[in-house]
C-alpha cells in the first residue's frame, strides 16, 4: 500500500525482486480510468519469500513513497492463509 501513483508493474517486479523470484507482479487499476489505486500485489515462486518481503520491504521506499506490505489475503477473508499452505506466496504493497 501507499505507492506512488506513477509506480509500474515493472518497478514492483524490479523492488521485490530483491527477495527472490517474483512469478507475477501488478499494480491495480481504477478501471474507468485505468489510474493506479495506490496499492499492487507481488507473487513470488515460493510462498516463504512472501513472508520475507514483509518481514524487509513492509516500511522500504519505493518511488520516493513508504510502503507497507503484507501478506495477501483472500476476498472476505479474516486472516493470511497458514504460513507455507500454498506452493506461491503473495504480497500486497
Amino acid at each position: 500500500r501507499n505507492l506512488a501513483f506513477d509506480t509500474t508493474d515493472q518497478a514492483l517486479e524490479q523492488h521485490f525482486g530483491s527477495v527472490g523470484p517474483v512469478r507475477e507482479a501488478w499494480v491495480v487499476r481504477d478501471r474507468k480510468t485505468k489510474e493506479s489505486r495506490g496499492f499492487g500485489f507481488v507473487g513470488f515462486v515460493l510462498a516463504d519469500d512472501a513472508q520475507r518481503a514483509v518481514q524487509e520491504q513492509n516500511g522500504s521506499l519505493l518511488g520516493g513513497r513508504k510502503i507497507t506490505v503484507d501478506l495477501a489475503k483472500k476476498k472476505g477473508a479474516t486472516s493470511a492463509p497458514p504460513s507455507g499452505a500454498p506452493e506461491q506466496g503473495a504480497a500486497a504493497p
